[in-house]
């Protein structure tokens, strides 16, 4: 077949033709004219098609180049490595990261779920063993409940109680099942009584005087607490007297040590805890009613510790099996996986933060060269820059720092910081999980939902605006009305929670028969038609909308999924990609692009006003050659035969 000659582009000739180059060859150095095919390509406007034809061959360099690194910076990370080889390591670090995190999460909240049960089972234990009369029902969950409070109703009552406890406390060694211990042989009990001021204008915490004695139950005798009267002389002598008419709260303090615990998970591990145990008679309403709680926190101590019985002596190391020492291998792998999710996050806070500057300076860039080139202010486009994703990435990563820090600072006792361990942790690896999904865009089903539940957003933000006003009409008005007859409604968070579940079907009949004929035949037929009116509204019409507008933003999506390559700067990159010939091509040595075709020799085209003037006129082609010219984004073969 026969070739084109190569010829070599002087340095003042522009032909009306695009430069195209693999963008493994051609980012980010400058293009290489004397390797590049000479393929039309379609510009942006007839404003910036007569300003290419008084370009200089400086301003075409630098369109080109900027095109390339655009081309380069828009595309995926697997596009970049399936057209040029590169490998991303931010991708390769998000990953790293999530399966690090993830790893870090399980053992936290494998560790932190076995403590905080064995607390809570050891806690309903206390409650058997030290509240007088405790029953079962009492352990039920807060709705429905199926008796009431716990509580004591007479001043009998109150000292039997606390005599109770410390009696049991006393004895607790002797009569508990799982070898619980004193933490001092003394076994004291630490009692406090908290009483308003006489001369107080308003019944608040701080106006409460509070009087706290330590109680030795070694040196006192059993007789002392044998029943309520007894119970009252002995707080009377520590000067711990009650006066009901300013009586807030009564409240006992002591600890206990539990045995050697055999965990049966993959570490094997024992550990020993010290329970500090708290009984509150709370008065602070002043209705009659003195609720009793008790509360007890888990603190983790060694093993090795001394325990003091009876004997005033028996030690840990009494128990079989038990070496004294903390479970060592499960601090280390704790310790080995904190320190690998804090530096995988540093290197992806890094990384991004490296991400976001470079996309900054990037997006001034071409910026600057609309405004210099085509007197256009390119607006809107900073988020086609800055990915939104890598915001998220920031937030991710530094939830995870924090939390590997506070990690490593309490590896002894996580116990103590349980709460804000499992905000930082919880909440980094939820945002380090969906931050992944911006990897999911390779995938168009994913990548539709992406874009429906963008899409959908501002939407369902204005809808939702109308529809709370809505919702909290109805929530103010079932406090007011239906909050004296209806244990559900009794406080605002209640009735707000109760309307909501409504909606989602839990429980409707339990709310409609708690408000009978008996409480009055008016507020039986207002509760019925607010709660029929609330239910039609909401069920039947808001949640349907919703749902609609959720819908309409899918099929938004689906039939205008490339609306947004529309604009200026899209155009512009998309003068970068190759024409799709209808023909095989290929690329020779010099980089010349050559068509396999039945073509012959086109005439010769005439160069442009610019070229006359600046160079010599081009060379004859030779009479074999063949020209492929782009026409509206099709190839078409020109020349003799064709």
């Amino acid at each position: 077949m026969p070739r084109r000659r190569k010829t070599p582009l002087s340095k003042t000739t522009i032909h009306r033709v695009g430069v195209f180059q693999p963008l493994n060859q051609s980012f980010p150095s400058t293009p290489n004219h004397s390797s590049q095919s000479l393929m039309n390509q379609p510009l942006l406007t007839d404003d910036l098609d007569r300003q290419f034809e008084t370009a200089s061959i400086t301003e075409m360099d630098e369109s080109s180049c900027l095109r390339n690194e655009l081309s380069y910076f828009f595309l995926s990370s697997l596009e970049r490595w399936k057209q040029s080889g590169d490998i991303s390591y931010t991708m390769v670090v998000q990953f790293l990261k999530l399966v690090i995190v993830t790893s870090q999460l399980l053992l936290f909240g494998s560790l932190s779920s076995t403590r905080i049960s064995y607390g809570e089972r050891a806690e309903l234990s206390f409650k058997h063993m030290y509240l007088l009369d405790w029953d079962p029902q009492y352990e039920t969950l807060p709705y429905p409940p199926s008796t009431g409070i716990y509580s004591v109703y007479s001043r009998e009552q109150l000292y039997s109680s606390v005599g109770f406890a410390l009696r049991e406390f006393n004895a607790t060694e002797l009569t508990s099942l799982n070898g619980y211990s004193f933490t001092e042989a003394g076994r004291s009990v630490r009692v406090c009584t908290a009483q308003f001021e006489p001369s107080a204008a308003s019944l608040s915490d701080s106006d409460a005087v509070k009087v706290c004695r330590n109680l030795d139950l070694v040196n006192i005798s059993k007789s002392a607490l044998i029943d309520g009267d007894h119970t009252k002389r002995l707080l009377d002598s520590r000067g711990l007297s009650v006066d009901f008419a300013r009586f807030q709260s009564l409240s006992l303090y002591f600890s206990l040590n539990s045995p050697p615990i055999h965990h049966t998970d993959w570490d094997m591990s024992v550990e020993c805890f010290q329970f500090d145990i708290e009984i509150t008679f709370d008065n602070s309403g002043q209705t009659g009613q003195v609720m009793v709680r008790l509360q007890s926190s888990v603190l983790e101590i060694l093993c090795s510790a001394q325990h003091s019985g009876e004997s005033g002596a028996s030690s840990i190391q009494s128990f079989p099996g038990v070496s004294g020492t903390a479970p060592v291998l499960r601090r280390v792998v704790h310790l080995v996986v904190d320190l690998m999710a804090f530096n995988v996050a540093l290197v992806s806070l890094g990384l991004c933060i490296a991400s976001i500057s470079h996309a900054v300076r990037l997006w001034k860039r071409t910026r600057h060269f609309f405004a210099a080139h085509y007197g256009m202010q390119l607006t809107g486009v900073f988020f086609e820059f800055v990915n939104p994703w890598l915001f998220l990435v920031l937030k991710s990563d530094a939830l995870i720092i924090a939390g590997s820090i506070s990690k490593l600072v309490h590896n002894r006792n996580i116990l103590e910081a349980y709460r804000e361990l499992s905000y930082l942790l919880g909440l980094g690896t939820l945002l380090v999980w969906i931050s992944v999904l911006r990897y999911a865009e390779f995938s168009s089903q994913t990548h539709l939902l992406l874009r429906t539940i963008k899409r959908s957003v501002p939407g369902l933000l204005r809808f939702c605006a109308c529809a709370l006003i809505l919702y909290f009409a109805f929530v103010l008005s079932a406090w007011v009305i239906l909050g004296p007859f209806n244990v559900k409604f009794r406080t605002f968070t209640s009735s707000l929670e109760c309307l909501f579940s409504l909606i989602n079907g839990d429980d409707m009949y339990v709310t409609f028969s708690i408000i009978d004929r008996t409480k009055g035949l008016g507020i039986f037929l207002f509760s019925r038609i607010f709660l029929y009116t609330f239910i039609t509204l909401f069920i039947y019409a808001v949640l349907n909308i919703f749902v609609t507008i959720i819908f309409e933003a899918y099929e938004d999506v689906k039939d205008n999924d490339d609306d947004d390559k529309h604009s200026p700067l899209w155009h512009f990159i998309s003068q970068n990609k190759p024409p799709r010939l209808s023909v095989e091509t290929q690329v020779d040595d010099c980089g010349m692009a050559r068509a396999n075709s039945r073509c012959e020799t086109p005439e010769p085209a005439a160069p442009s006003a610019l070229s006359r003037q600046h160079s010599p006129a081009p060379p004859e082609a030779p009479p074999a050659a063949t020209s492929c010219a782009r026409h509206d984004d099709k190839a078409e073969c020109t020349g003799h035969g064709c």
